[in-house]
């Protein structure tokens, strides 16, 4: 009887979704995770890392978010695991070359170091220059 009670439990807990509150019993539904500062005078620390100490993460994943103490200002992964592409938050992601990327979804950007152009993708066209409009 307490294997089954045991398994029912766990099969239970599994099918379960809930918020997780810091300093706060009633997290927004909307999150996963609700941070609220007890005196309304603190915030959250992200990760510091040099830029070497960047560079050496292994496989990060996709928007994963750091500041870079080198640069003094934070970065995230725009890539890949596997291709990581870091990039200063505000900054258009930069790539060496537009045509090594096959993919992308609407209202990605990219600037292309190869041609100093700046691209978007276009949902079933591909990569597309963005071009300079003529004002009034």
């Amino acid at each position: 009887m307490k294997y089954i009670f045991s398994i029912v439990s766990l099969f239970i807990c599994f099918g379960m979704y809930a918020q997780t509150g810091i300093s706060t019993e009633t997290p927004n539904a909307a999150t996963v995770l609700h941070i609220v500062a007890p005196n309304q005078n603190t915030g959250v620390l992200i990760p510091t890392l040099t830029s070497a100490q960047i560079s050496a993460i292994a496989s990060p994943t996709h928007s994963l978010l750091v500041y870079n103490t080198t640069k003094q200002k934070f970065m995230y992964n725009a890539g890949t695991s596997g291709t990581p592409l870091w990039t200063f938050v505000g900054d258009i992601p930069a790539i060496n070359d537009i045509s090594t990327l096959t993919t992308g979804e609407a209202g990605d950007v990219r600037y292309n170091k190869a041609d100093g152009q700046i691209y978007y993708w276009k949902v079933g066209f591909g990569w597309k220059q963005l071009q300079s409009i003529a004002g009034p």
